[in-house]
């Protein structure tokens, strides 16, 4: 986005900088909406099948 803001004032500098935008928004927007779902199925898919409800433990601080 800065390379694109950078060009000097030539006509198709506007043009240059809404593609950029729309790349840059678009590719944030995807990566926020799967990295979760990502994360999840990575997380879950390396679990063993228990019973037992899953429980968090913290070590106490010092």
């Amino acid at each position: 986005m800065a390379l694109a803001l950078s060009i000097p004032a030539v006509p198709d500098r506007a043009i240059i900088v809404i593609i950029t935008y729309i790349v840059v928004v678009f590719s944030i927007g995807l990566q926020g909406m799967t990295l979760g779902k990502l994360v999840a199925k990575i997380y879950m898919g390396n679990q063993a099948p228990s019973d037992q409800p899953r429980t968090r433990s913290f070590a106490p601080l010092r």
